[in-house]
C-alpha cells in the first residue's frame, strides 16, 4: 500500500510541477523557458502568480516530499537510496 501511495504522490508532484512551468510560461508574453527562471513565472504581480504559488508549486513540493518519505520506508534499506531520496525530498 505504501508503494502505491508513493508512486501516486510522485507522479502527482511531477505532473503539478510540469503543468505549473507550462502555465506560468504561457501566462507571460515573451517568457522564454531557456533564458528565464521558473520563479519569474510566479512572482508577485504576474497574471497567475498567486495561483501558481499556492495551488501548483507548494502542493507539488509537498507531494514530492511525501513521495521521498514513503519511498524511503518502502524501498530496501541502503545508504544510497536514503541519501538520494533525501535530496529529492528536500
Amino acid at each position: 500500500m505504501i508503494g502505491k501511495w508513493a508512486g501516486a504522490l510522485g507522479f502527482l508532484g511531477v505532473l503539478l510541477f510540469v503543468s505549473g512551468v507550462i502555465l506560468g510560461g504561457q501566462s507571460i508574453p515573451g517568457y522564454d523557458h531557456a533564458a528565464q527562471l521558473i520563479s519569474e513565472s510566479y512572482a508577485m504581480g504576474t497574471p497567475l502568480g498567486e495561483t501558481l504559488r499556492f495551488y501548483v508549486y507548494i502542493p507539488s513540493g509537498i507531494c514530492l516530499f511525501l513521495f521521498a518519505v514513503l519511498a524511503i520506508l518502502k524501498l530496501p534499506k541502503h545508504p544510497g537510496t536514503t541519501i538520494g531520496l533525501g535530496v529529492v525530498g528536500v
